[in-house]
């Protein structure tokens, strides 16, 4: 099966429109940021059902689709931060924790035998909550009505809350799996 299926190319172009979601978060065209992720959250949705309708589901999806999802997701709350939309300590939150899990993959991928690493419940929580967080505080940018931003501010620590709960799970996970039953442990989420 080739990799440049249908799916395939979504994921990649959603890879691809973080370029564009940061230059226009830092520049502050919120509504464009917007737009250009409400298409990827759209690409996120369609390039899963493409792939599995179609069964053309590959390892490169596999791995390019939450790959996309994470750049997409930290990029744009980077450029937040330094266009002052989003708090800092939400930006330190939620880049440290999917640095964390990046290690921690990395270290499972060179160290271990493991290769699948399916999603927590709490990880995919914290990715809801980071979203409608961040659409929150650009709409808040674009369109400064007060109880926009106060409702911003309370999904900030929501997001902030479920991302330090999601990254205690996985150092949870982690030290369970190495610590207490060594490599042939593994079989679990990151």
């Amino acid at each position: 099966m080739c990799w440049w299926n249908p799916a395939n190319l979504l994921t990649v172009a959603r890879l691809l429109a973080a370029v564009p979601a940061i230059w226009a978060i830092v520049s502050e065209r919120f509504l464009l940021a917007l737009i250009v992720l409400l298409l990827a959250g759209i690409s996120d949705v369609l390039d899963g059902l493409l792939a599995r309708s179609r069964g053309q589901v590959t390892r490169l999806g596999a791995y390019l689709d939450p790959v996309a999802d994470k750049l997409l997701l930290s990029g744009c709350y980077l450029g937040m931060g330094v266009s002052g939309v989003a708090p800092w300590w939400l930006v330190v939150l939620v880049l440290g924790r999917d640095i964390l899990i990046l290690a921690a993959v990395g270290v499972l991928l060179l160290a271990t035998s493991v290769r699948g690493f399916a999603p927590s419940m709490w990880g995919k929580l914290s990715t809801v909550v980071q979203v409608i967080a961040g659409v929150t505080l650009l709409l808040a940018a674009g369109c400064p009505w007060a109880p926009l931003g106060r409702l911003g501010w309370w999904l900030s620590l929501s997001a902030a809350l479920a991302t330090a709960w999601s990254g205690a799970d996985y150092l949870r996970w982690l030290v369970v799996r190495v610590v207490r039953r060594g490599n042939s442990g593994f079989s679990g989420h990151v």
